[in-house]
């Protein structure tokens, strides 16, 4: 029985050989290759540019600085932080930040400063 055992085991590792690499060869999609969601067909109609010449900044908006919404408690008097803490609230506040940025030539070193 231990000869007929050995007459057959190349043969059957070269049946389960032939069956992997007919597996591998059949897979769709490679390891290293990541399948991407179309572009949306307003794109492609051309009736909407996402790189537009002009500069959509350029235009009056009714509000000046950045749409913002939190769920954090507002700060007190006695709290180190400025506007909101980093506890949730109860409830969600919206509002506008204004943010500039001041830049400054030290000695040939640009340091930039953001205030809000």
């Amino acid at each position: 029985m231990s000869s007929l055992k050995s007459t057959h085991t190349p043969s059957v590792i070269a049946l389960c050989i032939s069956i992997l690499l007919l597996i591998a060869g059949c897979a769709s999609t490679p390891v290293y290759q990541v399948d991407l969601m179309p572009a949306p067909d307003v794109y492609g109609d051309g009736l909407l540019n996402p790189l537009p010449e002009n500069d959509p900044l350029s235009y009056s908006v009714p509000y000046k600085g950045i749409l913002y919404a939190t769920d954090r408690k507002p700060a007190t008097e006695n709290d180190p932080e400025r506007y909101y803490l980093n506890d949730r609230g109860k409830v969600v506040r919206l509002g506008v930040a204004k943010v500039t940025l001041v830049i400054k030539i030290l000695s040939g070193v640009i340091a930039a400063k953001y205030r809000c």
